[in-house]
């Protein structure tokens, strides 16, 4: 739209109509996203299985005594041997103990209190518990048993 009539005699067109529809507001045209160029360094994916590498590879570096043996789970019942580590989902938790071979009986503590003496070479029930417990052997030189208990009914 022109204005022929000027007083110096150009020609001028209407303020709101000299722009192209490019350079109109954002809200009158379509907008356009572009993707995002990423610096090019390793993955993510790639990085968090070398983070998880890691992560585990520590976990399997140091070794607690608690952890040298087997770890067993049960949800009210237990059976664990000599430094294992058991994880119990319910109490009261049965759990029942593997001695160790040899002759005699042992004495069996749980939490350093005396739960009873047992023969050498047999699966024995210790009874129900509603606590974890640290279970030792003594006089058989074989490292104590854990069993953790999580929670009550």
């Amino acid at each position: 739209m022109t204005f022929p009539n000027l007083p110096n005699g150009s020609k001028r067109r209407c303020p709101t109509m000299h722009r192209p529809a490019m350079h109109r507001p954002a809200m009158h045209r379509p907008t356009m996203h572009r993707p995002t160029m990423h610096r090019p360094t390793m993955h993510r994916p790639t990085m968090h299985r070398i983070v998880l590498a890691l992560l585990i590879a520590s976990c399997f570096a140091y070794r607690t005594p608690a952890l040298a043996g087997n770890s067993v789970s049960g949800a009210n019942a237990i059976t664990v041997a000599a430094g294992d580590t058991g994880t119990c989902a319910l109490s009261p938790c049965l759990i029942s103990l593997k001695m160790p071979p040899g002759d005699g009986r042992y004495q069996v503590t749980g939490n350093q209190i005396d739960i009873g003496t047992y023969p050498a070479g047999q699966t024995v029930r210790l009874g129900n518990f509603f606590d974890s417990q640290a279970l030792a052997i003594k006089g058989a030189g074989v490292p104590k048993a854990y069993v953790y208990i999580l929670k009550s009914m």
